[in-house]
């Protein structure tokens, strides 16, 4: 039998990259992970974890975080029927998701199941391919990905099509485009991307313009909100969900930089094929909410 304080504890160093932060997560000493992380590879005889900055897993420590999460998932929905005051008490799930649904639309959309079942988000933030791997590697418990193949022990839903269009300030514009949005002029006209893995703004300008990766100046800006706030502030036009940018443009803040070009991102929502009825009420909310802001990818031109 497993000793779950012990599975814990792999767990934790795992999901927050580090013996130190594990250690403050369970409140317990870095000594005391440590001994139990060692006690429980002695066990197993295996190595569970690899010793790197920050630490991977073995191969055996990605099946027992796998196995960890979906008993967690589990153990949350059993309390809730079994307890009769379990509604006094916090529920976490952890999950992955790309920035832009978590700034436009996820949150809305499980509001109030949160409130209702004092349920806890652990959201990891990342690019929708690395929380596919992130799910698979069972790191979370379910995932927004743009795949729409579903992983070994995973269900996947379609949530929907997200549209993103370019945005400037009129002033910016008028600077950097005096005589229209070709590649010449957005050679030397600065831009917004994500991170490194960002890869939309080389797929709009390459489709739009024949402009090759990387031949335009970029800020790197890891936040949504903050590719918004740079095209408003006139540093950058930005590449932004057009939900987002619906208010700034109505304002007249902001104008489409080339009306009628928009690129897409299709998005679907996977999770472990597991009977959590917590974890149900979490997918179905999400389902509902993306019907309302996302375009249907069956009938999405």
């Amino acid at each position: 039998m497993l000793d779950y304080k012990l599975v814990e504890a792999v767990a934790a160093v795992l999901q927050y990259g580090g013996f130190e932060k594990a250690a403050l997560h369970l409140n317990i000493t870095q000594s005391a992970i440590s001994q139990r992380v060692r006690l429980l590879e002695e066990r197993m005889s295996c190595p569970l974890l690899i010793r790197s900055t920050p630490p991977s897993a073995t191969e055996a420590g990605l099946r027992l975080l796998q196995h960890y999460q979906q008993v967690h998932t589990l153990e949350l929905s059993l309390v809730d029927e079994l307890t009769p005051d379990a509604g006094s008490l916090f529920k976490t799930l952890s999950i992955g998701v790309n920035s832009d649904s978590l700034a436009t639309w996820l949150l809305s959309s499980v509001e109030a199941l949160c409130l209702q079942q004092q349920l806890l988000l652990d959201v990891q933030c990342e690019d929708e391919q690395i929380s596919l791997d992130m799910l698979r590697q069972g790191g979370v418990i379910g995932c927004i990905s743009s795949s729409p193949e579903a992983i070994q022990g995973c269900r996947v839903e379609a949530l929907g099509r997200m549209s993103y269009i370019t945005v400037a300030t009129p002033e910016y514009i008028q600077r950097h485009f005096p005589d229209g949005v070709d590649a010449k002029s957005l050679r030397s006209a600065p831009t917004v991307t994500f991170s490194i893995h960002d890869r939309l703004q080389d797929r709009y300008l390459q489709q739009y313009f024949s402009l090759p990766p990387g031949d335009y100046p970029s800020h790197q800006l890891p936040s949504t909100q903050a590719f918004l706030d740079a095209a408003l502030l006139g540093m950058a036009y930005s590449l932004v969900p057009r939900i987002q940018a619906a208010e700034p443009l109505q304002k007249g803040l902001l104008k489409e930089l080339a009306p009628g070009y928009e690129v897409h991102s299709d998005l679907y929502w996977h999770y472990w094929n597991i009977r959590s009825p917590l974890l149900e009420q979490f997918s179905q909310a999400l389902l509902q909410q993306a019907a309302k802001q996302l375009v249907p990818i069956d009938t999405a031109p």
